[in-house]
């Protein structure tokens, strides 16, 4: 059941960019190695109030009329600007801890304001506290996909207009953030009879099992920056003089001190390069990703694109020396003193199944999806970026083997990658009403659709923005294709209501 109706009021949200441990490999498979998934939290304004959270009653398993087994799913809602007859507005959860921010302040909450909607968002099984079971075991996480999340949203949303008192008079557009947002995207096709419109922004609704173009992107990213062809370049080198370091003892040991390693590296086991190789690309690219978003951190200057390869052209010292000073740069940033970088680290925290674990961190739940749904490895398999080839799909397909079992290998990884593609469409989804929104810097927007695919399922391309941003906060010094695109939303958001 839902909790009794109130007038929801919001909350101030601190939120540290990376996981403020004393060591950490900050970036894994394109997640940030913290706790609230790719969707970034981002800071309200000082003083303001938070809604209380929510718990729902929710169905553990949707396809199986015999099991009637329920659990508490987290829910936050603000109808500060409801008006009588007016839509709701539902953030779909994703990979991550959840936060009512999103219902306090952001893009949505200014549609809101305009349309005269309730907020409503939705946390996402098995992550955060809406955890279905006891604990992250494999036989459990079987209770984790993409299906089941969007019969939890078609179900809560049966239930809270029945709990309000609403009527098919009182229209559902939904939002979401990269998973989320192609979440978004998913709820719309599947279950039309419940939402009117989805906004789905940074989602990459065409699932790859090998997404070396990720890397691709970056490295376009980086050649946007000031210098940035010498940039790319520098990497380049600097990842070349690594890989003959990485030859010998003396050279292990001298990658260990220079870029503060928390533990030694084995040259003579793949697995272990393959992770120091990803971990250090992975730095740049969670710069990439999240270039200039308006999160609203105390921490400012940022640390952006422009930053890194203002560090990479410094021609007093050679690419290895400033690769580098950009690692250092980037933990004391980070607040962290040494980068782990060691496999047997990455296989320990992808096989913690504690429930402490479980709401605390997404990345044993959210490398289950990978492996079982998606795939979305960021590899090393092109030769169109400056990062090496150290990192091929096989390190990815390990470390789901190590994770969940043998069974996980290629060809099981493969097959669900094709099966999402069958049950969602792709690139060619088949359905209608759907915005997407994706930006230039962005490394996700590959998988995303970024041309009108007809009338009523449109793109909006945002030149020069990164993950997500037009979900955050508006600020005076957003670009005018930011200013444009967030028009372009409000205005199809308003055609779906008439």
């Amino acid at each position: 059941m839902l909790a009794p109706k109130r007038t929801a009021a919001v909350l101030l949200m601190s939120l540290a960019v990376a996981a403020q441990t004393a060591s950490a490999s900050l970036f894994m498979h394109g997640r940030p190695a913290n706790a609230d998934g790719l969707l970034q939290k981002f800071e309200a304004t000082p003083g303001t109030p938070m809604p209380k959270d929510q718990y729902f009653d929710q169905r553990l398993d949707h396809f199986d009329s015999e099991n009637t087994e329920t659990w508490k799913q987290r829910w936050w809602f603000n109808d500060a600007n409801f008006r009588p007859g007016g839509p709701i507005f539902l953030q779909i959860g994703g990979e991550g801890r959840e936060s009512a921010v999103w219902v306090v302040e952001g893009a949505m909450m200014d549609y809101a304001e305009e349309y005269g909607a309730m907020a409503v968002l939705l946390e996402h099984r098995f992550y955060g506290e809406s955890q279905p079971r006891p604990d992250l075991s494999t036989e459990n996480l079987k209770f984790l996909s993409s299906e089941q999340a969007l019969a939890d949203l078609a179900y809560f949303v049966a239930a809270l207009k029945q709990q309000f008192g609403l009527t098919d008079a009182n229209r559902v557009v939904c939002f979401g953030g990269s998973y989320p947002g192609a979440l978004s995207s998913f709820f719309r096709l599947k279950y039309p009879n419940l939402v009117v419109g989805a906004i789905a922004s940074s989602a990459p609704v065409e699932a790859e099992l090998n997404f070396s173009q990720y890397l691709e992107v970056v490295t376009a990213s980086l050649k946007t920056t000031p210098n940035g062809d010498t940039c790319v370049s520098a990497i380049g080198q600097a990842t070349s003089d690594i890989q003959n370091l990485l030859q010998s003892k003396a050279g292990l040991t001298q990658i260990q001190k220079d870029f503060q390693l928390c533990a030694p590296i084995q040259g003579d086991n793949w697995k272990d390069v393959a992770n120091l190789m990803s971990t250090l690309a992975g730095s740049v690219m969670g710069v990439v990703q999240y270039n200039r978003d308006n999160r609203g951190s105390a921490k400012k200057p940022w640390f952006t694109i422009d930053t890194v390869c203002e560090l990479m052209t410094d021609a007093k010292t050679l690419p290895y020396q400033r690769y580098r000073a950009f690692n250092a740069a980037f933990l004391k940033y980070n607040n962290l003193t040494c980068l782990d970088a060691s496999y047997a680290s990455a296989v320990k925290l992808l096989s913690n199944t504690s429930a402490t674990f479980a709401r605390t961190s997404g990345a044993r739940q959210w490398t289950w999806q990978t492996c079982r749904e998606f795939g979305y490895y960021q590899t090393s398999k092109s030769s169109k970026q400056p990062f090496g080839d150290l990192f091929p799909l096989e390190f990815s397909i390990a470390l789901c083997q190590e994770a969940f079992g043998a069974q996980f290998d290629e060809a099981s990884n493969e097959a669900g990658v094709r099966w999402s593609l069958t049950n969602y469409g792709g690139w060619q989804p088949g359905s209608t009403n759907v915005m997407f929104v994706n930006g230039s810097i962005d490394p996700w927007h590959y998988l995303s659709v970024l041309t009108d695919l007809s009338e009523s399922v449109t793109a909006v391309f945002i030149n020069g923005t990164a993950h997500c941003a037009n979900m955050y906060p508006a600020s005076p010094d957003d670009l005018p294709s930011l200013k444009h695109a967030r028009t372009l939303i409000s205005a199809q958001i308003g055609e779906w209501l008439k």
